[in-house]
């Protein structure tokens, strides 16, 4: 299948895709597209003080500042927002902030939401290794609730809601014997990859007969691997040029993409774009070149994907301190 990218005339991220509905983000600012991403309304700003406009009006204080709206979900009629530092929970109806509440660490790296519940797991530094936790929100709590504690893990990549088996798959890291892939079967957690490295995890993406992921081991190459549902056989299926951190699947195939990371042995010029229409194959489909400006301070080279566009023909994404740095990007199928 050929796929055709398009640098779109908008800046942000994209949260949220559903058909021909969008949610963006950009500056704290909240829109929402009905035509495919071709006209947007905004919704909400969310900026508060005068010191958070500044941050946020300025794209350079944004990176080194690390000032966003991270992750839009869309539950119910509410959309829960995490980002600039806190939890926001948005009423569709009024178009209001109903409730702002506490953000444990900095920023989730990937959250998710089942038919009733919101949930997130901590990124935090951790060099003392306290316990970490992952957290439920439920309309009986109305607060984000310990739903459950680790003591042997640096800290949660991501949670995850599994649409076939209707589980919360969890990804951690960062020592071999804190990183596994596992999922919550009642109380009990079950690994299905755990030990090393290799099983050092951040996105997961989820079709009826596998579990795909990339790795994020710094140190080491990483691949592109997928365990088989019923036999729980590992297979490796393509070697790339970096640490992931984001992917997205939908009705079209799946991506993944590197990071420009600080070790030398993995590629510094740029990101790499990984393509599969039948999780098999993979492919580059575009590289983007890292900016001049440097990784510590203004942010390695990436791409911003959200795993919330199942139901969208497209794919949509944002390089960061790349060419195209911050402007929306979208992936046809021809």
């Amino acid at each position: 299948m050929r796929t055709a990218i398009t640098r779109t005339h908008f800046k942000g991220f994209i949260h949220f895709a559903e058909g021909k509905s969008l949610i963006r983000s950009y500056k704290g600012k909240i829109f929402t597209s009905d035509d495919g991403g071709y006209n947007y309304k905004e919704l909400i700003d969310l900026a508060g003080s005068i010191k958070e406009q500044i941050t946020l009006s300025n794209a350079k204080l944004r990176r080194l500042f690390r000032f966003y709206i991270y992750h839009i979900v869309h539950l119910k009629n509410r959309l829960f927002v995490f980002g600039l530092g806190r939890i926001f929970i948005l009423s569709l109806q009024t178009k209001s902030v109903e409730k702002v509440l506490p953000l444990s660490g900095k920023r989730p790296l990937i959250i998710c939401s089942d038919r009733e519940s919101v949930y997130y797991g901590e990124y935090v530094t951790n060099t003392n290794r306290k316990p970490v936790s992952i957290y439920k929100y439920t309309d009986a709590s109305e607060s984000f609730e310990v739903f459950k504690e680790f003591k042997d893990i640096r800290h949660v990549h991501g949670v995850f809601h599994d649409p076939f088996s209707d589980n919360i798959f969890v990804t951690t890291g960062d020592d071999n014997s804190e990183s596994f892939i596992g999922y919550f079967a009642g109380d009990e957690l079950k690994k299905i990859a755990a030990g090393s490295q290799q099983d050092r995890v951040v996105p997961l993406l989820f079709s009826r007969d596998y579990v795909y992921y990339a790795t994020d081991a710094p140190k080491e190459i990483n691949y592109i691997y997928r365990v088989n549902r019923k036999t729980e056989k590992k297979e490796r299926l393509q070697q790339i040029g970096g640490t992931v951190f984001y992917g997205a699947l939908n009705t079209n195939g799946m991506i993944f993409s590197t990071v420009v990371d600080v070790n030398k042995a993995h590629r510094q010029d740029c990101v790499e774009l990984w393509y599969s229409k039948d999780g098999s194959d993979w492919q580059i489909i575009h590289e983007f070149k890292k900016d001049i400006w440097p990784k510590n301070l203004f942010q390695h080279g990436h791409l911003m994907i959200s795993d919330k566009q199942y139901n969208s023909k497209s794919f949509w994404f944002t390089p960061m301190a790349t060419e195209g740095d911050h402007y929306i990007h979208r992936i046809d199928f021809e």
